[in-house]
């Protein structure tokens, strides 16, 4: 755990967990790419032998070939995200003076200030996460430019998720990549903020930042 998380005076540098996010991929690759793909096979021949007329070639060739591009492409999804996660040398996170700086394998949005961030929470959505809610995610978006897709898509669909019960975040950052727990990083996040002086950054006692106005409630 050391190795991926690196404590300073300065900032708090927390690295990708390669060996855990390795795993991850290689179980999904046994328990549900090859499960899907297999199924994909037995399905394609299923329905062709209920057809009990004569099958002309291009469908013949269709039915034996769609399920070998399936295959194919899970492999090459597979193949791409292993190559990603080895040559993922950059931290995800760095809590600094400044902000976070965040680089996940999926999003490589960069710096969000303090001043742009409104709460650091966590919640759960088939795995744990630590969720940013920015002050103002139309903002951020367009100061960030194109590598903000991410956060529009998520941003959109948080009133749908709201209605099932999942408090989803625009920024998310998977418990699965990190070498610690969600939680641990969230309140890493929010000590770090609680702890800086400086005049343009307020803080609580509660370590939330800034204090929610009265009645409003923020996710945890």
């Amino acid at each position: 755990m050391t190795e991926n998380l690196v404590t300073t005076r300065e900032e708090i540098i927390v690295y990708p967990d390669k060996k855990k996010i390795i795993c991850r991929l290689n179980a999904r690759a046994v328990f549900i790419m090859l499960p899907v793909a297999l199924g994909l096979f037995a399905l394609f021949g299923f329905l062709r032998g209920l057809l009990r007329t004569p099958i002309p070639p291009f469908i013949n060739a269709e039915f034996a070939v769609l399920p070998w591009l399936v295959l194919g492409f899970y492999v090459f999804a597979y193949v791409a995200a292993l190559a990603n996660v080895r040559r993922q040398n950059q931290p995800i996170v760095t809590i600094s003076a400044e902000g976070l700086m965040i680089y996940t394998l999926a999003t490589q949005l960069g710096l969000v200030r303090w001043d742009e961030i409104a709460n650091v929470t966590t919640y759960n959505m088939i795995y744990r996460y630590v969720g940013i809610i920015p002050r103002d995610t139309a903002g951020l978006c367009r100061r960030l430019g194109a590598v903000s897709w991410l956060i529009r898509m998520n941003s959109w669909c948080v009133p749908l998720y709201r209605l099932i019960g999942v408090p989803l975040a625009p920024i998310n950052i998977p418990q699965e990549y990190l070498p610690i727990s969600a939680d641990e990083l969230a309140q890493r996040i929010r000590s770090y903020r609680a702890g800086m002086t400086a005049p343009s950054v307020g803080h609580d006692e509660t370590g939330v930042w800034p204090p929610p106005p009265s009645g409003q409630i923020f996710w945890s």
